[in-house]
């Protein structure tokens, strides 16, 4: 029974390593300030502790049948590393004050998808703080609105300016007529920078599960919706290979099935689409969206 229970935290143990310590590891590397930080329970040495403790607690478990006291740390552990990496604290690093003072944004024009929350908050923090003009493309302006209202500090004391723009990823029709709007509110200037970043991990709680086109809702948002807005601003010159940057948000999720043994995606084309196989519930959803991501990037 304990065996069992373990194996079912399998799951939100996969979420940080997989979802989350990849990005842990790479501002680790780079040895960023950030993560120097004077509260013991966010250096890297003690997420290192943690991570390592939980491991030891999961195959014990795992290979000596634990006990109540064994799953209850083990739990405890669990929660504890996802809530400092999944955490507001741990993406603070992407809106780092050296990017902010070095003025990497100033004057440029950016647009975010997703910047409500998250990473694409962070980024269009970084851009107003730096002096430069976001706009945040969301599907829920109201939510929007509310984020943005966290910039105006920056936007009174570094001249940043970040605009709400309402943009659905999920129904084509809301790309084409963003993408109409957009070109008339840059008065004939381009996008210096492209965030991509819109997505989500956690399926909605309740239908629909498809766009409004009727494709898969993970697929159709995070890969097609942003392939199609990339194309409508590259044939409108809003977008140029010259003199713009596109970033576009993957994840060490679009490797899933390749490192637990099984197949890519790569002949699911015609039949999988809309949702056939691979369900918006899916634990596989979130892994095929960020790999049509990442070979859209290598492209690009």
């Amino acid at each position: 029974m304990i065996r069992k229970i373990t194996l079912f935290t399998l799951p939100f143990f996969l979420h940080f390593t997989i979802f989350r310590f990849d990005e842990f590891l790479s501002l680790l590397i780079r040895h960023e300030p950030a993560l120097s930080s004077s509260e013991p329970i966010f250096a890297p040495w003690a997420v290192s502790i943690l991570l390592g403790l939980t491991l030891i607690t999961y195959f014990y478990g795992m290979i000596y049948k634990g006990s109540i006291i064994h799953l209850t740390i083990f739990i405890l552990l669990v929660g504890v590393l996802i809530q400092i990496i999944d955490g507001p604290t741990f993406l603070a690093p992407y809106a780092r004050p050296e990017i902010v003072n070095s003025k990497v944004f100033k004057d440029q024009v950016v647009l975010v998808t997703g910047a409500n929350s998250g990473v694409g908050l962070a980024i269009a923090e970084t851009v107003v703080g730096s002096g430069g003009r976001v706009y945040m493309g969301c599907r829920n302006l109201e939510k929007c609105e509310e984020a943005r209202k966290g910039l105006m500090e920056f936007e009174k004391f570094n001249g940043g300016n970040a605009t709400c723009v309402e943009l659905d990823l999920g129904d084509f029709d809301s790309v084409w007529n963003f993408v109409e709007e957009f070109e008339k509110t840059l008065f004939g200037r381009h996008l210096d920078y492209l965030f991509s970043n819109a997505g989500f991990a956690t399926p909605p709680p309740k239908p629909p599960y498809k766009t409004r086109q009727g494709l898969e809702l993970g697929l159709g948002t995070m890969h097609f919706g942003h392939f199609l807005l990339t194309s409508e601003l590259f044939t409108r010159k809003l977008l140029t290979h010259k003199d713009s940057t596109h970033v576009i948000t993957s994840s060490a999720a679009s490797q899933f099935t390749w490192a637990a043994g099984g197949e890519a995606f790569t002949d699911d084309i015609v039949d999988d689409l809309r949702g056939e196989i691979t369900k918006t519930k899916s634990p596989m959803m979130y892994a095929r969206a960020k790999l049509a991501n990442l070979l859209f990037a290598r492209e690009r």
